[in-house]
């Protein structure tokens, strides 16, 4: 189905050796003097000048491997020039371990380019492990090897042996909900093969569309991707789900009447499909035809191109890692068992060996020894043994840092951690403390007091959990609830101790709602459960990560108090800012359109639709300085302001996220004082940078499709009407055997997916009617018992009012309709009373906008780490 070529040519072009080896030296001087003036800065911390020369030098091999093509080199080069800058406006992160991972990136580059000159392969993602380690040190907000390969994207597949199938608008809609639907499906459980095998299946035949050359070979490389998704033959990470998100994007550009794609996309994608297993016959095509073998290495993130063995300092890192924090468990156990601890301070021991770390596998053979009898020694040694330990441990990690060289002063203070340890064990004075192993003590200290606060607060957010999740089943059971609230006293007592403010305040939101449950004077509003079980589940997430670093969760869960959700984002970046959407005001179509600004070119890919894009919006926010009351200048600013914060998402452009946003935040501020001051700041904000500057926050990834789209809904009407099909066959048989679990669970169930299907279309109305009357069927389950003739009849006359709603719909996507007796009668009917209806005419001609909401966001959150919250679980399989 491909064209067959040598993978061994499809590599990224072989650069001309003659004048790599003409420039070689030269390079080679630079770098080196470059670590030189690092070096000089760490010796003085004052000599700025040296930081400066040292990014000169950089800068200048920079040039050099620009001209000579080595596109993947010089991405290393321009981290570590960006690192400098940084370093130059912020000296005090300039510390040693940052200095020698720009050492030892800058001699992976000349190991590199001497391995070209000696005739190995050009492949640049084996300089991945260095260049990952450098855009940490700069904040990056993207870190990934495939922006290490090349491939070579003007190659095509043998179109002429696949079918053309055109599609229209709505089906293609009707793939991208099914798509979505599987999405979420496998964002909330990754090895769900029903949401693999949806997602597959939605896509797969768009490849046989009529388009552009480049646009037709990404579908065919996705197919690709997702048939090794469906068939497990790929393994599962975060950025991968962000690909599929952003696949989702891709396709609402297609649903829209865009063509071009984005090729970082479709390289993104190449990536995955190159790291797949080629069992699978589509991921042996693209293989084939893009030379992904050649391109992806298997051992590349291995740092084959430095001295230290990289398997060994991977092997003790881990190891070290599975220690501490056993340690902390063992340290709080009541009948503490060593094994385990035991075993991975072997592991640490050898591949300390490994590396010929002599003092660090010292540290470790200690500690091995005084912890063997640890649960049989006395209360008092356990204790003095317990903080020894911890901070023994603390220092062989920080003498990780020094490899692969340990100072020779490591090794006495090694030999000062080991006097202590055997000083503990043996009950005996402890040597006097030199002021860096008090603080090492104290750290130490730090880490225990954690782990154990961070146990206590899981503990006592099952325990809220627990209750919940028994009131969510018996609503009308609320006497556990008041017990709960000296609960969340004491789990917001600690989270504001530690200084997480956002946590605090999403859980005392919920702490509020949980109040009004307890509260007999206040019907249960069963709508919070959802956002309730959703928030506790995302504390949960929250305080988990806590055990590892406390302050690494804090930018990567945000806390809105608009609508009192608190979450973890996958497509949100740490540190990342949420500025809001310019205002619909700014988004609708002006009466006129502006001829004077001349409208992008039509490109293939989205990496060029982007530049005309930016161009323009400069070009506008100039005009607009001139003529600030320009309503329709104002309204087209918006308009490709709204495409670039798209294309950024399509792109993960972290530097074009931010400047959107800002770009939104000006606009938010022109719109209140239009001046040309605000102007020319937005035409200048949208100028070509003049040198490299650290990204920008990036955005979380935009909604979905706007709430009331009339396709979508006549997408819902048609699903909906074969539903409700089924309900009326299955209420026959539930009169019949109303004790037949089998039968409540489906019925039960068609309610579930009527309530999900009106969400995903905005229809919020309808969905709360669904699920007052799922809300039945739960009880009826959770309780085992057999259909009542009240639930029977409820379940019966929302069949009859929602097939009238569906045929409404239908004729009339705005009209509005009232849930509130459906509502009103299920929560009768689930608090024990007869069925009633108080039916009446319904309101006619109101906009649907006072029952439509946005649909659910595809993102990550808490629902990666935490159970899915009941309320929105499937009872008794899916």
């Amino acid at each position: 189905m491909s064209e067959t070529r040598d993978p061994n040519q499809l590599m990224d072009a072989a650069p001309d050796i003659a004048p790599l080896a003409w420039v070689i030296d030269e390079i080679r001087t630079s770098l080196n003097d470059a670590v030189g003036g690092v070096k000089t800065f760490l010796g003085t911390k004052q000599d700025l000048d040296s930081l400066r020369n040292a990014r000169n030098q950089v800068h200048q091999a920079n040039g050099a491997l620009q001209l000579l093509d080595l596109r993947g080199v010089a991405l290393v080069t321009e981290a570590v020039e960006q690192l400098l800058r940084r370093w130059e406006a912020d000296p005090k992160d300039c510390l040693p371990a940052a200095a020698r991972t720009i050492e030892t990136a800058l001699a992976a580059v000349i190991a590199y380019l001497e391995g070209l000159l000696s005739g190995r392969p050009n492949q640049p993602i084996r300089l991945y492990p260095y260049y990952r380690d450098v855009l940490q040190l700069n904040r990056a907000l993207r870190v990934h090897p495939a922006d290490l390969i090349f491939p070579d994207l003007s190659r095509r597949p043998a179109f002429h042996q696949i079918e053309v199938r055109p599609m229209t608008a709505d089906q293609l809609r009707v793939r991208r909900v099914r798509f979505e639907e599987g999405l979420l499906g496998f964002l909330r459980d990754a090895e769900d093969a029903r949401a693999r095998r949806m997602m597959r299946d939605a896509l797969a035949d768009l490849e046989r569309l009529p388009q552009r050359g480049l646009a037709r070979s990404f579908w065919w490389i996705v197919r690709g991707l997702l048939d090794a998704l469906d068939s497990h033959a790929i393994a599962v990470d975060v950025d991968l789900k962000r690909v599929l998100a952003r696949l989702n994007l891709q396709l609402r550009r297609l649903i829209e009447g865009g063509g071009a794609v984005a090729e970082r996309l479709m390289i993104d994608a190449l990536y995955y499909v190159g790291r797949a297993d080629e069992k699978v016959s589509r991921v042996a095509e693209v293989k084939r035809l893009y030379g992904l073998d050649a391109l992806i290495p298997a051992d590349f993130e291995r740092a084959t191109l430095t001295a230290i063995d990289a398997d060994a300092m991977r092997s003790l890192k881990e190891a070290l890692a599975q220690a501490k924090n056993l340690w902390g468990q063992i340290v709080g156990a009541g009948t503490p068992d060593v094994a385990k601890f035991a075993h991975e301070l072997h592991l640490a021991r050898e591949a300390a060996a490994r590396l010929e770390a002599y003092p660090i596998a010292g540290v470790l053979e200690t500690i091995a020894g005084v912890t063997a009898e640890f649960p049989r020694l006395a209360t008092n040694v356990r204790e003095t043994l317990g903080i020894e330990v911890a901070s023994a441990l603390l220092f062989v990690e920080l003498g990780l840092d020094e490899l692969p060289q340990v100072e020779p002063e490591y090794e006495a203070r090694a030999k000062a951690v080991t006097d202590r340890l055997r000083a503990a064990f043996n009950n005996q004075p402890l040597p006097d403390s030199a002021p860096w192993l008090s603080e090492l003590a104290r750290r130490a200290q730090d880490r225990l007091t954690m782990g154990t606060v961070v146990a206590e607060t899981q503990a006592t957010l099952r325990e809220i959990e627990q209750r919940l999740d028994r009131f969510f089943r018996a609503p009308t059971e609320r006497g556990e609830l008041a017990a709960a609230d000296p609960m969340f006293d004491q789990v917001c007592g600690v989270l504001s101790v530690l200084g997480h403010e956002e946590p605090v305040a999403a859980l005392r939101n919920v702490q509020q709602a949980v109040r009004a449950f307890a509260d007999p004077a206040q019907p249960v509003d069963a709508t919070e459960f959802p956002r309730v079980a959703q928030n506790l589940g995302a504390i949960g997430f929250f305080v988990e990560s806590l055990s590892q670093d406390a302050e690494r969760p804090r930018g990567i869960f945000r806390y809105d108090p608009a609508t009192g959700v608190f979450s973890a984002d996958l497509g949100q970046t740490p540190a990342a800012e949420t500025v809001p959407p310019p205002d619909d005001e700014f988004l609708a179509p002006p009466r006129t359109l502006d001829t004077r600004v001349e409208p992008p070119k039509r490109a293939e890919n989205v990496e060029t639709l982007a530049k005309q894009h930016v161009a323009a919006a400069q070009h506008i926010a100039q005009r607009l300085a001139q003529t600030p009351h320009d309503a329709n200048l104002l309204h087209e600013l918006a308009r490709v302001v709204l495409a670039l914060t798209n294309e950024a998402d399509l792109l993960d452009d972290a530097q074009l996220k931010g400047t959107t946003q800002q770009t939104a935040q000006l606009m938010a501020q022109f719109k209140q004082t239009p001046t040309p001051e605000i102007a020319r700041r937005i035409a200048q904000l949208l100028a070509p940078p003049q040198a490299p500057a650290a990204p920008p926050p990036t955005a979380p990834l935009p909604s979905t499709q706007a709430a009331a789209d009339r396709e979508l809904q006549q997408i819902f009407v048609e699903e909906a009407n074969e539903v409700l099909d089924g309900i009326s066959s299955q209420l026959d048989a539930l009169r019949g055997a109303p004790d037949d679990a089998a039968t409540l669970t489906t019925v039960r169930r068609a309610f579930h997916t009527l309530k999900g299907s009106s969400r995903m279309v905005g229809l919020k109305a309808f969905g709360e009617g669904a699920w007052a009357v799922e809300q039945c069927f739960n009880l009826w389950l959770a309780q085992e018992r057999p259909a009542s003739d009240d639930l029977i009849a409820l379940a019966a006359k929302a069949h009859e009012l929602m097939r009238d709603w569906i045929g409404r719909i239908a004729s009339d996507p705005q009209v509005a309709i009232d849930v509130g007796p459906l509502v009103r009668a299920a929560q009768r009917v689930r608090e024990g009373g007869a069925f009633e209806f108080e039916g009446g005419a319904e309101p006619a001609g109101a906009s649907a906008a006072q029952q439509a909401a946005p649909p659910p966001k595809i993102s990550g959150s808490a629902a990666d780490k935490a159970p899915p919250a009941l309320p929105e679980t499937e009872t008794g399989g899916a």
